[in-house]
């Protein structure tokens, strides 16, 4: 795969990834990941995203990894770099972080979906998409951050913190493009967290200062 991508073939950094998950897997588990794989592929197209996998690869890795705001013609350098392979440890664990990859992928699509269709447990995530775009995404890379075992409880506390910010910006007239930057950095305090007690000082500190 890399030697076809450096003659030319244009791989994203979705196929490239999937490669490296193989390189570093024992021939046992080639299955597996296949498996995995074509699920992630699935979900995404599920929710219409097949078109755009990279949009949530780049959502993926801000909202878990990555330290700022990441390209798409940067992630597969990041991921193969030392602080990559540190970071996401597929290198000892490739099931480990397919099954993530997969856990965020299904997340990501449940997400957008309510943002354009009402669902009962997550109205702030449609009232996002009401207030902004209904095409809008930004607000994944926070919703992303949070523990894979997440509650939707916890998930709709989060993304109505998001309606009010989002409310807030558009009636200022508050740029777009400004919004991926801030909330790079807001994943980085939200990554694993799970209650909305460990959630609601993050906010009060980032969200609710903007």
């Amino acid at each position: 795969f890399e030697t076809i991508n450096q003659r030319g073939a244009g791989l994203n950094a979705m196929d490239l990834t999937k490669n490296l998950l193989f390189i570093n897997s024992d021939s046992t588990e080639f299955g597996q990941i296949k498996d995995i794989w074509k699920k992630i592929s699935e979900v995404l197209k599920e929710c219409k995203e097949d078109d755009k996998p990279m949009r949530f690869m780049r959502y993926f890795f801000m909202a878990r990894y990555t330290s700022d705001v990441i390209t798409e013609d940067r992630i597969y350098r990041w991921l193969t770099s030392a602080d990559g392979v540190k970071s996401v440890g597929y290198d000892s664990s490739p099931i480990d972080f397919a099954k993530e990859l997969l856990v965020l992928a299904k997340r990501y699509a449940r997400l957008v979906s309510a943002t354009d269709k009402y669902d009962v447990n997550l109205p702030s995530v449609y009232n996002i998409g009401l207030i902004n775009k209904t095409s809008t995404r930004q607000h994944l890379i926070l919703l992303l951050a949070l523990h894979q075992d997440v509650s939707d409880a916890v998930l709709e506390f989060l993304a109505k913190q998001l309606e009010n910010y989002f409310f807030y910006t558009v009636c200022l007239k508050i740029q777009a493009k400004t919004h991926e930057k801030f909330f790079a950095r807001v994943a980085q305090k939200l990554r694993g967290k799970k209650t909305i007690e460990e959630v609601k000082p993050i906010i009060e500190d980032t969200l609710g200062k903007f």
